[in-house]
């Protein structure tokens, strides 16, 4: 999945939310791609989802998060951000403007829908592709 962002006001949260099971509600259960403003990168682990990170698992309980690796890699606000994820089952990688920031493994859920999430302020997505992946 790739896809670019940008804040077109404010910049305050968003996400790209992975994996997504179970009924439509605020926070189902997934593995969320921060891009709550210098957190893009990041991992949260939603309504008891988990994921292992540096060795480490992260959740399940309501809410866990799992920084990134290093300082942001975001532009400006009001400069569009590429951001490449990459759900391959159970392993997830995510690359801000080409750098990575963050991978997990052994994902709960490791299937399910893409959403996208706006909280807080306006933000805009483009170029959004999803590419099979080769075996």
């Amino acid at each position: 999945l790739s896809l670019e962002w940008r804040w077109t006001g404010k910049p305050t949260n968003s996400g790209v939310l992975l994996h997504t099971q179970g009924p439509d509600k605020v926070w189902p259960k997934c593995v969320e791609a921060q891009l709550m403003h210098e957190n893009a990168g990041d991992f949260w682990l939603l309504n008891h989802s988990s994921l292992v990170v540096n060795g480490n698992r992260v959740g399940p309980k309501d809410f866990a998060n799992a920084p990134k690796r290093g300082a942001s890699a975001e532009k400006p606000p009001g400069e569009s951000n590429p951001y490449h994820i990459t759900p391959n089952g159970d392993k997830v990688t995510l690359v801000v403007n080409g750098r990575l920031m963050n991978e997990g493994t052994t994902a709960d859920p490791s299937s399910g829908a893409i959403c996208l999430q706006s909280e807080g302020s306006p933000i805009q997505f483009r170029n959004i592709v999803l590419e099979p992946l080769e075996k």
